[in-house]
């Protein structure tokens, strides 16, 4: 139990570091590739969807922008968005069936549940203090469809960010789809 604690910790930690950086990671075991396969992509499709919320006031077609690059990231990512739900499920059974006492069950639960909101809260604040520093609406805008934009270029995938945990998400993807595919009749 503590090494799934210790796992989850760090990677929180790491995707804190990870996205709000947007630099390659080297991570230092496959217990760490899994909490950071169990964070993101998830986080990052929450993190667009707070900055197109918040984007969104500044008119219909910055809203539009906005809801569009989101809406393509999350299709390029929903096999991935998929897979990090089956991630989450599993890490949460396993802490489910470890046989640690109730307080600390619930409070891996609380670190995965408040680490993942408050990695989201620190990467949307630095993207939207560049947008709240500027005094003019035309400035503003400038800066969402910029974020925008970047979206839109692949900047934000995490391919692009994290190609250890996206090879990890496509190793399982496959996995799966291979076993569907002898699993069915020919």
């Amino acid at each position: 139990m503590q090494k799934v604690k210790v796992f989850l910790s760090a990677a929180v930690l790491i995707s804190i570091h990870q996205i709000a950086c947007a630099q390659l990671l080297a991570y230092n075991n496959k217990e760490q590739i899994l909490g950071a396969a169990a964070i993101s992509p998830e986080s990052g499709g929450k993190l667009l969807e707070k900055l197109v919320l918040r984007c969104s006031q500044y008119g219909d077609t910055t809203r539009l922008a906005g809801e569009t690059a989101m809406n393509a990231w999350k299709q390029r990512h929903q096999n991935y968005l998929d897979e990090n739900k089956i991630v989450q499920q599993e890490i949460m059974a396993f802490v489910e069936r470890a046989t640690v006492p109730e307080a600390q069950k619930k409070d891996l639960r609380d670190t995965f549940e408040t680490g993942t909101k408050n990695i989201i809260d620190a990467q949307f604040k630095a993207m939207e203090t560049p947008i709240s520093a500027m005094p003019q609406v035309q400035q503003k805008v400038s800066i969402c469809m910029s974020y925008f934009d970047s979206v839109n270029a692949g900047k934000l995938d995490l391919k692009n960010n994290d190609p250890v945990v996206t090879k990890f998400l496509d190793e399982r993807i496959n996995t799966r789809k291979k076993k569907l595919n002898d699993q069915s009749p020919q």
